[in-house]
């Protein structure tokens, strides 16, 4: 079936791929630029492998409603969402004097931090009220296969979004913060000094093992266990804005890559900087009020001159 304008603006969103230009011919163009970090043809094949199966767009919008919508009745009448919703929430104290920082900031390039981020937090806090035991149900993966055997739903973060926003989002941001809270109690306990607190994401800036961190948390409440921990740093990206790239080490000793504090109309000049690649005309337009507009000199003055590949 056709690759609609619709169906690729949601896939887009689907998968938070900096792509703002969705029309052809610069769709495609983006598709292959940003492949090497976003891995959009493997994510292309997933839409792709998920339109076989469908009729025409209407049919794709509406499998995707029929999926969430599912999967968020059964959570909805189960006993983990009811004891959620009935829960004292004073039972979830939040430590106070944990904050959100910014991080991405100057002084911090190239520092080695440390991070604790809740995995899959919206899902696993439900695990404190023994949604595993009621339903036997260990992870999102396997909670999604009840209803769908597509991996396009699977690796959509916007889709879990989706789902778990219509789940009483407050009271589940609650019982997060509280489990940030009681991971960075163990944490500051055992001598680690908290940069950030956030509802999903602890950083750490005095340790450097992640080993280490690892088995401090191991102490912590298997309930509370659904986080990874992760060694990064990050640098910047030209000398004159507060655009950065972050390098964090997986577990596979391979490196994954993000863009921080990075506008989604001036991604592209962002991104080839970055690369060290020649720009196209491409590169310099984006949306404004509804029109496509384009910039008359690049952002970054160092930039290598324009190339104009292809016609727009």
């Amino acid at each position: 079936m056709e690759l609609t304008n619709s169906i690729k603006q949601r896939f887009v969103k689907d998968f938070k791929l900096p792509i703002n230009l969705i029309q052809d011919p610069y769709f495609d163009y983006f598709i292959e630029l940003y492949n090497p970090d976003f891995d959009t043809y493997k994510k292309l094949e997933l839409l792709q492998s998920f339109l076989n199966t469908c009729k025409d767009q209407e049919d794709f919008f509406q499998k995707g409603t029929t999926v969430s919508t599912a999967v968020k009745e059964f959570i909805q009448n189960s006993k983990a969402y009811e004891l959620m919703n009935n829960a004292d929430l004073n039972s979830f104290p939040q430590n106070k004097n944990l904050t959100q920082q910014n991080i991405y900031i100057v002084p911090n390039v190239d520092k080695e931090l440390i991070s604790i981020d809740l995995e899959k937090a919206n899902f696993n806090s439900f695990k404190l009220f023994h949604f595993e035991e009621e339903t036997g149900i260990k992870t999102y993966r396997e909670l999604i296969n009840q209803f769908t055997d597509q991996e396009y739903f699977q690796q959509s973060k916007m889709f879990r979004q989706v789902i778990f926003g219509d789940l009483n989002p407050a009271r589940q941001q609650r019982i997060q913060k509280y489990v940030i809270g009681q991971l960075c109690q163990k944490l500051q306990e055992n001598g680690c000094e908290i940069s950030s607190a956030s509802s999903d994401e602890i950083i750490v800036k005095n340790k450097s093992s992640t080993s280490e961190v690892e088995q401090i948390l191991a102490t912590a409440p298997k309930e509370l266990q659904f986080f990874r921990v992760e060694k990064f740093h990050f640098s910047r990206i030209g000398d004159d804005f507060d655009f950065f790239v972050k390098y964090t080490e997986q577990k596979d000793g391979s490196i994954k890559k993000e863009f921080k504090n990075s506008p989604g109309h001036l991604f592209p000049q962002i991104y080839k900087q970055h690369l060290k690649l020649e720009l196209n005309q491409y590169d310099m337009l984006f949306y404004h009020d509804g029109y496509l507009a384009e910039f008359k000199e690049p952002v970054f003055k160092n930039e290598p001159t324009l190339t104009s590949k292809r016609k727009i």
